[in-house]
């Protein structure tokens, strides 16, 4: 197993030596009055150049069968959690918060919400999406949220030249998936679409250590069971450009069946979730210029978006007792956002959203009859940017501040207040970012911030069945903050990005879920603080579009209670990747490329007491892809943990080790 100190090496020389990665400034301008917004601050990200906010493109990548639990850690401070294979749940931490902390978006509208807990990326495809954008810390204000940790923003696959493209692929463990995507202009009018479906029976060999991880006398190895999924999507895009006015409309649906397999010692043979979830958005978009040459812009956006979830434990096989639960969950969104240029120096930007949660959960083994639960939530937001130049030195300077509020009702489990109750909260936040460029392409950045988790109404009121109530949850607060410096530099012949900071992070009332009987019961109880210290590096480099490489690391130092760690957070992560491409090297072979990817995972504990160590794990993969014989025609394979390395995930579920894809793709220009 290869030390921290070699993976350390490992990074250095792939920053001096090598290539670069598709980390680019998008190619949208950033909510801004104006379109173009150069004021000499080096960005990773189109939005804010003073947030910690990095951009990867889904475009033309090497790998094939990917999901976002393999994207996404090519972005520093990424914690990604999975439950096993493909298909299973998987849930995104940053900087060291919990996964209910991370909020997700698509485009400028929450997927997520106050009820959803850690967002299940297991159900959104990558193929559906152009890039995908993270922004650690405090969020950019357009976006009008307030998050602990950060966010995650989904890109729809929107413009582009006119195309058809194909998908055939299949993979080890009897997985396989197929897609189809198009994209097709007329006139003002740009229409796209997405469609596939992927599966597997992820029925992979694993030790079992019996639930006795200091004993390996009972270890012994099994095959994974129960473990399948089938999911099938469909995203289709509009967009009618007419000039200063831009409308644009996006829905996306999915549909995933799974069993739920358990953690490696308790297996389970019948236990399933059935997920099924539509979201539909419609935006408008209008720039225009008042008395003075002073530009505006404002966007309105309305979203709407159902969930169905069923997941069935008859035979309470995962150990929380009997469930049969057939939960229904409707949002509807409605945002505004605008900016003006009130003098050559300021801007401001405000935005005010607000947002209808209805929770409708149906258990048949409550003991009680179940009634909806509801939240109502009202936001709004201003920022002042100031921007300008000391001497020769660009600068830039965005205080911001929110307010949201917010009521919900729900009845309880508890005999005490079986009659509905309210609860209403106000939570106010602040931004500041500030940053000045040094010298061509260098910028040094800070933010400081504020962010509110609200408790969810499941939290607060529990289900009626195995989640007891805790109506007196106080919401989860948090401070933090980062410094550091960003380069975007391009040359002759060299691109060169990178992005370096230290950050810290405060949480006060952290709320956990602990077990308080033998029979699987559940509440949510307030603890005290939580504290989070870190650094995160991030880099690409491109040289003569022939090679090319992406680092990300970022070590944690964590406390709670009685000064141990917080479990899950891995005290350093780190991932290089290389690739290579050859240009045409003849009449049918048009392009031959590959890639190698070393990933680390340093140690770390699964328990709050810290008595059950991680240990650390390094993997290694490998790929092609040729494109050959025709135009447009590609062959891609890539091969996952090159040497079998296998372990366990941080909720001690089994993951599948060495595995292969193989995939077919054609993509024709109309």
């Amino acid at each position: 197993m290869v030390r921290r100190k070699e993976i350390l090496i490992c990074i250095v020389v792939a920053i001096v030596s090598i290539a670069g990665h598709s980390r680019a400034d998008d190619d949208e301008p950033a909510f801004r009055a104006r379109a173009e917004r150069e004021r000499g601050l080096a960005s990773l990200n189109g939005e804010d150049p003073t947030a910690s906010g990095t951009v990867v493109r889904l475009d033309d990548r090497l790998p094939t069968g990917e999901e976002l639990r393999d994207v996404l850690p090519e972005i520093p401070s990424v914690r990604v959690m999975s439950t096993g294979a493909d298909g299973q749940y998987t849930a995104l931490g940053l900087r060291g918060t919990e996964f209910n902390h991370t909020v997700v978006l698509l485009d400028d509208i929450p997927l997520s919400g106050p009820e959803t807990g850690g967002f299940d990326l297991s159900q959104l495809p990558v193929a559906a999406f152009e890039r995908v954008e993270v922004y650690r810390g405090g969020a950019p204000t357009f976006f009008g949220v307030t998050p602990v940790g950060g966010v995650l923003r989904l890109m729809p696959r929107i413009g582009g030249p006119d195309a058809v493209r194909a998908t055939l692929g299949t993979e080890s463990f009897g997985g396989y998936r197929a897609g189809l995507d198009s994209r097709a202009t007329v006139g003002k009018v740009s229409v796209g679409g997405n469609v596939g479906l992927v599966g597997a029976r992820n029925d992979y060999l694993y030790l079992d250590d019996g639930g006795t991880p200091f004993d390996t006398r009972d270890d012994v190895e099994r095959r994974r069971r129960n473990a399948d999924f089938q999911r099938g999507h469909a995203m289709l895009t509009s967009r009618v450009d007419l000039g200063r006015t831009v409308i644009d409309a996006t829905a996306l649906y999915v549909g995933m069946n799974r069993g739920e397999p358990g953690v490696a010692s308790r297996r389970t043979e019948r236990s399933s979730t059935d997920l099924s979830h539509l979201f539909v958005m419609l935006g408008v978009d209008h720039r225009g210029t008042l008395r003075g040459a002073r530009e505006y812009r404002v966007r309105a956006a309305l979203a709407t978006g159902t969930e169905r979830r069923r997941v069935s434990d008859v035979f309470g096989e995962l150990g929380y007792g009997q469930v049969d639960a057939d939960d229904r969950t409707r949002v509807v969104h409605a945002r505004l956002a605008g900016s003006v240029d009130a003098t050559r120096f300021l801007e401001l930007v405000a935005t005010a959203s607000a947002r209808l949660d209805r929770f409708l959960p149906d258990d048949v083994f409550a003991s009680y009859e179940q009634v909806k639960s509801t939240r109502d939530t009202l936001g709004a937001g201003v920022e002042a940017r100031l921007h300008g130049t000391l001497g020769r030195v660009p600068v830039e300077l965005r205080p911001s501040v929110r307010y949201e509020w917010t009521r919900g009702s729900a009845t309880g489990q508890d005999i005490h207040f079986d009659e509905p109750r309210r609860i209403d909260s106000a939570s106010p936040s602040y931004r500041v970012g500030f940053g000045a460029g040094l010298a061509e392409g260098v910028s040094l950045v800070a933010s400081a911030y504020s962010g509110t988790r609200l408790p969810t109404l499941l939290e607060l009121f529990g289900n009626r069945a195995r989640f007891r109530p805790n109506p007196d949850l106080e919401p989860e607060h948090a401070k933090g903050g980062d410094v550091g410096f960003v380069v975007a530099r391009p040359f002759e012949h060299v691109s060169l990005d990178l992005e370096v900071r230290a950050f810290a992070v405060r949480i006060d009332d952290v709320i956990d879920v602990f077990v308080i009987a033998n029979h699987g019961q559940v509440k949510a109880i307030n603890r005290d603080v939580a504290r989070i210290f870190g650094a995160e590096l991030g880099g690409s480099l491109t040289v003569w579009r022939h090679l090319r490489a992406i680092v990300s690391a970022h070590g944690l130092h964590t406390e709670h209670d009685a000064d141990l760690e917080l479990p899950n957070r891995p005290r350093f992560v780190a991932l290089a990747r290389l690739e290579g491409m050859s240009g045409p090297l003849g009449r049918r072979v048009y392009d031959l490329a590959g890639f190698v990817q070393v990933s680390h995972l340093g140690r770390a504990f699964y328990d709050a007491a810290n008595l059950v160590p991680f240990e650390p794990r390094t993997t290694f993969d490998v790929g092609v892809r040729a494109a050959l014989l025709v135009p447009g025609l590609s062959v891609f394979c890539t091969v996952r943990d090159l040497f079998d390395v296998r372990g366990m995930d941080f909720t001690r579920s089994p993951l599948p080790g060495r595995r292969f894809s193989a995939a077919i793709q054609y993509r024709k220009e109309l």
